[in-house]
């Protein structure tokens, strides 16, 4: 799997060219500072962690898939040499090409093998931003997440939902199963006690998810900040372009709180959408077709 550095020069370049009315300037940002626990987060701590990955207006942060399923051997086990190799020619990549942070998503990979394989990374590149996440709902995908960023260094806690939000998600067969809510107070005491100064980012709305509380995007939006360090939003399935007329409909609601695009960026769009968003998490529309 090898991403095209054409591609991934495309974003850096759109966002010196983008307009700096919409998203606001984090490379002033104060120092983090710890919270009291169950404290919310603030304004102020939660744009400090994103100037600390870097310190563009708008950030690029490269998917790199663990898909252990898509590197089996003949018996069915895990080739893991190949599965790590991947993953640090995609890392290579990303550092090579102008990314801010690699994020690691584990698809469906036991957690011994994801670990090994963020061993790998870090070893490759021990300073470079990192982020986690487990590709997973409640609880578990939380403290999973801090307990290796922690670990391995991490800046980037990437979780599915985010803290209250009531859902359901659709499963590889079609189906959709309602998810474990993930409770905000114990949200900001994992956060507090095991890694404070990772950004906590997580989704309102997301593709292949339904809202069962009630709640409009801006509604939810709202009711998410001071929960999670960012707010992700996403287009309506992989692969597919997010609408810009929503992802400032989700700005408008999020104010000046740090909000990405976790899906639905491409050349195509990129130049309307970036003016909203402090960073842009991609994936799909940097990789070889088919791979």
């Amino acid at each position: 799997m090898r991403i095209r550095l054409v591609a991934l020069l495309l974003l850096p370049a759109a966002v010196a060219c983008s307009s700096s009315t919409q998203a606001p300037d984090s490379s002033k940002a104060p120092a983090i500072t710890q919270n009291a626990q169950g404290q919310a987060i603030t304004l102020a701590q939660a744009r400090a962690k994103l100037a600390r990955i870097s310190p563009k207006k708008t950030q690029l942060w490269v998917v790199v898939h663990i898909r252990a399923h898509k590197h089996l051997l003949e018996d069915g086990t895990v080739d893991e040499a190949r599965l790590i190799e991947g993953a640090l020619s995609d890392a290579d990549a990303v550092v090579r090409g102008g990314g801010d942070a690699i994020i690691l998503i584990n698809s469906r990979a036991e957690m011994p093998v994801y670990e090994r394989v963020i061993t790998a990374v870090r070893k490759r590149h021990p300073e470079f931003p990192l982020g986690i996440s487990a590709l997973a709902y409640g609880p578990k995908n939380l403290t999973e997440g801090f307990r290796l960023a922690k670990k391995y260094n991490a800046q980037v806690v990437w979780c599915e939902v985010v803290p209250d939000e009531l859902i359901e998600y659709e499963e590889d067969e079609g189906k959709f199963t309602p998810a474990e809510v993930i409770p905000r107070a114990f949200a900001l005491e994992v956060q507090n006690e095991v890694k404070p100064d990772a950004m906590h980012i997580a989704g309102v709305h997301m593709k292949y998810t339904r809202p069962l509380d009630g709640l409009s995007l801006p509604e939810a939006i709202q009711r998410a900040l001071g929960s999670v360090d960012a707010i992700n939003i996403t287009g309506p399935k992989t692969g597919v372009r997010a609408d810009t007329e929503r992802v400032r409909i989700a700005r408008e609601a999020a104010g000046e709180w740090p909000m990405g695009l976790a899906s639905g960026v491409s050349a195509e769009n990129v130049g309307a959408i970036l003016q909203y968003i402090d960073y842009a998490i991609v994936g799909t529309s940097l990789k070889v077709p088919g791979n």
